[in-house]
């Protein structure tokens, strides 16, 4: 019989606020957290509902009609991240990126952080 490992604790997430600079690390940070806790969220349902907490007030109308109308995409995490990717990620990311350049600067930051942000 093998010992029972506990899931790792982590810090629930910010809500995503319809930033869309942001929208790829938000995204990235679910899986993690689906990554890490196997058992809390194992299919579809509970990883899109993961999701849908983790929506501020402004995204949650986006989706709202997914709820009411039991849509199909709240069992399937991969065709869910399909319909909310084109409406939430950076559609322009190399006119973000480069105005993110322009305005970079190390300050009294630390060269870890200025590299990371960077990067």
């Amino acid at each position: 019989m093998q010992p029972q490992t506990k899931d790792p604790h982590i810090s629930l997430l910010n809500k995503f606020d319809d930033m869309r600079s942001k929208f790829q690390d938000f995204v990235n940070q679910v899986r993690l957290v689906i990554q890490l806790h196997p058992h809390q969220y194992p299919i579809g349902p509970t990883q899109v509902g993961l999701i849908g907490t983790l929506l501020s007030i402004t995204t949650f109308v986006w989706f709202t009609p997914l709820l009411e109308h039991q849509s199909p995409l709240l069992n399937d995490f991969d065709g869910f991240l399909e319909e909310f990717n084109p409406t939430f990620r950076d559609s322009d990311k190399e006119h973000t990126f480069t105005i993110k350049i322009q305005s970079i600067y190390q300050g009294s930051c630390s060269t870890i952080v200025y590299a990371s942000e960077f990067r």
